[in-house]
């Protein structure tokens, strides 16, 4: 329902209980125009496809006051999410067959994925976090770990902004069998924010090539580490011509 009081801000209550619905229509639930317009392209765009289950919308307060940050009203939206294809950041490739949680609690937004793809790697324990969802200036923090095969990760680097930092150099080097990357991301969504991908990828007896210096490398374990641009390895291990050595 929503209130309309002579002389007094127009007052919003409505309580949804949704049962089953399409995912990529629910950014009409928000009242058009309370979201700064790059806000509301993104909530739009956010699901590609997708089943809504479980899900409860509660707004309720005076519109001219929304998001209610001095407890005016109260803003709650929860339900779980099917097999949903979703766009968190125009320049990452999406991710697929999700299902998850989410959440929203006054400005921010948190879902909750338990399971899903990225470029054919499979991702479990994630979050996709929008701290502030109403200022023009948005951020989204994803973390989580991905597992699948080495060439997930080349694909992810090279349909994203990596490509054109030091991460573009996996495309020098053939690794075979699957690895694990852990993901902390904290992505600007305006044009010329801030973006820090800090990550690592685990090596459990993969073998790597590096074509151009006709170098193999066999049975590698360790770690390497991503931050800033920067790539470093830690503690690892492997084979070359026959002989272990230290990397």
């Amino acid at each position: 329902t929503l209130q309309l009081r002579a002389g007094t801000a127009h007052v919003i209550d409505v309580t949804a209980d949704i049962v089953g619905a399409n995912a990529v229509r629910l950014h009409h639930l928000l009242p058009s125009g309370i979201i700064p317009k790059r806000g509301e392209d993104w909530s739009r765009e956010l699901f590609v496809e997708g089943r809504v289950t479980d899900g409860r919308v509660v707004v309720r307060g005076p519109l001219d006051r929304f998001p209610f940050d001095k407890a005016e009203g109260v803003i709650q939206v929860d339900f779980d999410v099917n097999n949903a294809i979703v766009k968190y950041s125009r320049r990452w490739p999406v991710a697929t067959a999700l299902d998850g949680r989410l959440k929203l609690r006054g400005r921010q937004v948190e879902f909750k994925i338990d399971r899903g793809f990225i470029s054919g790697a499979n991702i479990a324990g994630a979050e996709v976090t929008v701290p502030d969802l109403f200022t023009r200036k948005r951020f989204v923090r994803i973390s989580g770990t991905a597992h699948g095969p080495a060439s997930s990760a080349s694909d992810i680097i090279m349909a994203s902004p990596l490509k054109l930092t030091k991460a573009a150099r996996i495309q020098n080097v053939d690794i075979s069998g699957d690895i694990e990357v852990a993901l902390d991301m904290n992505l600007a969504l305006y044009r010329g924010g801030p973006r820090e991908v800090l990550g690592q990828a685990l090596f459990r007896g993969n073998r790597i090539a590096a074509r151009q210096h006709n170098i193999v490398l066999e049975n590698v374990f360790g770690n390497v580490s991503f931050t800033r641009g920067d790539w470093y390895g830690e503690g690892l291990t492997g084979e070359f011509d026959g002989s272990a050595v230290g990397l």
